[in-house]
């Protein structure tokens, strides 16, 4: 869609193949688009900075969830976030949200992350501003299993 209205975006897919791999191999060919897409495949750990680093923003519009781990890495590396409508408890608004069944609004999302400066720092921003609310909420469940524990290991003295 992107390519018939004259834009040309570079995409890197990553990620082992889960059976899958062919048909979008098949799919880029088909649509002319093997210059713009890199399939990686599996990329180890200590590769991925390198491509976050390097990209203009993240693109995860799975089916799969409720957590990911590419959000998360998104926003500690400050890059704007597309991502599945499906699951946006663990996103809140620090993403753009798309169905992942609608190519226009795919594309309408990577189109204002391309053109808009603003909208990728508020991202960021937002991105920052969820990691700090998911780490409280981390800390804060961490605390509750610790006085479980503690609780736990008081009535269990009475047991002996």
């Amino acid at each position: 869609m992107l390519k018939k209205k004259g834009k040309k975006y570079n995409f890197v897919f990553c990620g082992s193949d889960q059976g899958n791999a062919g048909y979008i191999r098949q799919a880029i060919h088909d649509k002319g688009l093997k210059e713009q897409v890199n399939m990686l495949g599996f990329v180890p750990v200590e590769d991925m900075r390198n491509l976050y680093q390097h990209c203009r923003g993240v693109v995860m519009s799975s089916y799969f969830g409720p957590t990911n781990i590419p959000p998360l890495e998104a926003w500690m590396l400050g890059k704007p976030l597309i991502y599945s409508d499906i699951f946006t408890e663990q996103v809140g608004d620090a993403a753009l949200l798309v169905n992942p069944d609608d190519a226009n609004e795919l594309a309408s999302a990577m189109e204002r992350i391309r053109e808009s400066d603003e909208l990728c720092a508020t991202l960021v921003e937002k991105g920052a501003m969820r990691l700090k609310e998911i780490e409280v909420a981390r800390k804060n469940a961490e605390m509750e299993l610790l006085a479980c524990l503690q609780q736990f290991e008081k009535r269990r003295q009475c047991w002996l």
